[in-house]
């Protein structure tokens, strides 16, 4: 039997919940300590000198080429909107316009760049699922906090959450589109998970958990805008992603990927098997101290740009399950912290931000049932 908790959560609660954590930025920036102010401010005002006049955010601030990741501008954006600033909820709402008005099809999401010599170069987008998900997060919670959505970026949340029921309930249609030579198992069809497309059509947890995140927060915003059958949509897709995250467990950890359907991959490999599992600490129900215990015991934290498990993903899942060792963990966020420049990525700028003021800024909690 899983160990997965069934929750009946009424869903005007989940939003009120939101609306607190969302105007509660500078509180929460006021608990921290002058030294987590001090980079916490640095990353936020590196990430908003990234934004270029256009309204998308740039990689890194240093040479004359501009590289666009949009998983990583996303993630800029739930850091900004956790400042508990006005200006920033402004800045977001431009990146945002920006990406809905990038959105292409038959995926529904905005790719990758890099701008040479004034020449914009479309390059690949790494997923479908975590793209429209955090798209969707991030369009939720600026409208808890300002009220409005304008309608290029309702539109644009209306097309993300059109990608999200293709990589969920049109499998097949979207792995003719990326001209995946793997065959669908029924499994694959059912099971609730997004496909990852790519040289092999599979379900990873991390973009699950992304896509379930913007899905659920998602759902008061279609209702605000008067979009009730987006909402119901929704709804029932985060509900499958939930029922389907069990997939993913294993007796002494958690998957990466899921394969076929329902096989999950349980891989040696350091950085990948590391960075699921602290997703699964971070997000998944019921806590795992054991499971934390495990991972420090066979993994440590990196400290490079590209770096897949840096101290902020830990801190992330500390917070949730070992509080008692969270301040250590902050002590290390900030230590790295303190090396970031114009040259650092902007993930680990965002994360940093996110990992430290926590609350306005987390993810939401996977959660088997959500009661409309």
């Amino acid at each position: 039997m899983s160990r997965f908790l069934t929750a009946g959560v009424c869903l005007l609660t989940v939003v009120n919940l939101n609306v607190a954590y969302s105007q509660d930025g500078e509180t929460a920036l006021a608990a921290l300590t002058p030294e987590e102010r001090t980079v916490v401010a640095n990353c936020l005002d590196q990430i908003r000198s990234r934004q270029l006049r256009d309204g998308s955010i740039r990689m890194t601030a240093v040479g004359d080429e501009v590289w666009l990741e949009q998983y990583f501008a996303l993630e800029a954006c739930v850091a900004l909107l956790a400042s508990g600033q006005r200006s920033d909820v402004d800045r977001v709402r431009r990146y945002l316009h920006w990406y809905a008005q990038n959105i292409e099809e038959p995926f529904g999401v905005a790719y990758n760049y890099e701008v040479r010599s004034g020449r914009r170069v479309r390059l690949a987008f790494d997923s479908i699922d975590s793209y429209a998900g955090l798209f969707l997060l991030a369009t939720a919670r600026v409208h808890v906090i300002s009220g409005d959505t304008s309608p290029a970026i309702a539109n644009g949340a209306s097309r993300s959450l059109y990608a999200l029921g293709d990589v969920i309930r049109n499998k097949r249609v979207v792995a003719a589109n990326a001209r995946s030579p793997h065959t669908l198992s029924e499994a694959a069809l059912t099971n609730g998970l997004p496909i990852n497309t790519g040289s092999a059509v599979q379900h990873l947890l991390m973009d699950s958990i992304e896509a379930y995140a913007g899905l659920r927060e998602s759902v008061e915003l279609f209702r605000s805008v008067k979009l009730p059958q987006d909402a119901a949509t929704a709804h029932e897709l985060a509900n499958g992603i939930a029922r389907g995250m069990r997939l993913f467990e294993g007796s002494d950890g958690f998957a990466h990927v899921v394969v076929n359907g329902n096989d999950p991959q349980f891989f040696d490999g350091r950085d990948t098997k590391a960075l699921a599992n602290l997703y699964a600490l971070a997000y998944l129900p019921p806590k795992y101290p054991s499971l934390w215990s495990s991972l420090n015991r066979s993994f440590q934290p990196d400290n490079v740009d590209a770096a897949e498990c840096p101290a902020e993903r830990w801190l992330i899942a500390a917070t949730r399950v070992i509080p008692s060792e969270a301040n250590s963990w902050r002590e290390r966020v900030v230590q790295d912290a303190r090396q970031f420049d114009r040259s650092t990525y902007l993930g680990r700028l965002a994360v940093t931000v996110i990992a430290l003021i926590d609350g306005p800024a987390r993810y939401p909690e996977v959660i088997e049932r959500v009661v409309q």
